[in-house]
């Protein structure tokens, strides 16, 4: 299997992530295929969880990962698989295999990715013009980038985000969180951040993540105190021309609105700010769960209803 056809959340750097977070993490593959899975125990259920995993080459690989982590999910005696396939796969694979779709969507089931692979200039090229409009004026004003890879710079991003939670009543991760990934992501060579500074003050900054020739657009909030200057537009363009540089080949926005989806949907803002930067969007088979004791299943479905 190629390296970048394995999403980064389906990489050993993540599966460090996760082990440092105090889960338990599974890492196994056959011909055709991989997986990163991890126990996850709700309040509902519990369950064996491959985030845009397994990465499979084909239909049939699909069937023999599927295979593989209901074994796995029986030892480790859990109520259910939550799968997100990556790979030349659609629902009707994974309907043949018994699987139903989850109540919701975890990791996006749409994203804009953008080849880096293109020379510099063709990437600035691609861009539409508000973007490069936005960009150009920003460093105009006086903004300046930083890259860093030392974990401690994840405090710049929690003074981010939490200004952008208490304006928007928005509910990040825990700090300690952040902590962790920054700090085990470092180590593995597996992400950065950037920051953008005015005056020397921090006004915005964005947390990647990188694997399998790929860098992900993970965790990015700047200052309102900024919003004039719109450092979010020099973050998504400076790290498209990072990845570049690292030698990536995909730049994925990590999350967008399918075609045609109606303003209200979540990720519809969000979206049009990605696409201007000359992406296309990737469409995903999304959340599936299979059961492994069918009854415990039934009742979790049943209980998530009720509480909706």
């Amino acid at each position: 299997m190629l390296p970048s056809q394995v999403p980064i959340l389906q990489s050993p750097a993540w599966a460090a992530v996760q082990r440092a977070l105090g889960r338990t993490v599974y890492e196994r593959s056959g011909e055709g295929w991989q997986y990163v899975a991890i126990v996850e125990h709700g309040r509902l259920g519990s369950r064996l969880y491959a985030p845009l995993g397994p990465a499979v080459e084909s239909a049939s690989a699909l069937a023999h990962a599927v295979a593989d982590l209901r074994a796995l999910a029986r030892e480790a005696r859990v109520d259910f698989v939550r799968v997100e396939p990556t790979g030349p796969v659609g629902a009707d694979d994974l309907e043949a295999l018994g699987a139903v779709r989850a109540a919701r969507t975890v990791q996006p089931d749409c994203t804009v990715l953008n080849d880096v692979t293109l020379a510099e200039d063709d990437i600035t090229a691609a861009f539409g013009s508000s973007a490069r409009r936005n960009w150009r004026n920003g460093l105009k004003k006086g903004l300046e980038v930083e890259h860093s890879t030392d974990p401690a710079a994840v405090e710049i991003l929690l003074t981010h985000l939490n200004d952008v939670a208490a304006r928007t009543g928005m509910k990040p991760h825990s700090d300690d969180y952040f902590r962790t990934v920054a700090r085990v992501l470092m180590e593995q060579g597996a992400g950065g951040f950037i920051i953008v500074r005015h005056e020397g003050e921090p006004v915005g900054s964005l947390l990647y993540y990188q694997a399998n020739e790929q860098m992900m657009f993970a965790h990015s909030a700047s200052l309102t105190s900024a919003r004039a200057l719109n450092p979010t537009y020099t973050l998504a363009a400076e790290a498209l021309l990072l990845a570049h540089r690292l030698g990536d080949r995909w730049f994925d926005f990590c999350g967008a609105a399918p075609e045609g989806a109606p303003e209200t949907h979540p990720w519809f803002g969000f979206t049009d700010f990605k696409l201007r930067f000359g992406g296309e969007r990737v469409l995903r088979p999304g959340t599936w769960e299979v059961p492994v004791r069918g009854l415990r299943y039934r009742l979790y479905r049943l209980a998530l209803r009720v509480a909706r």
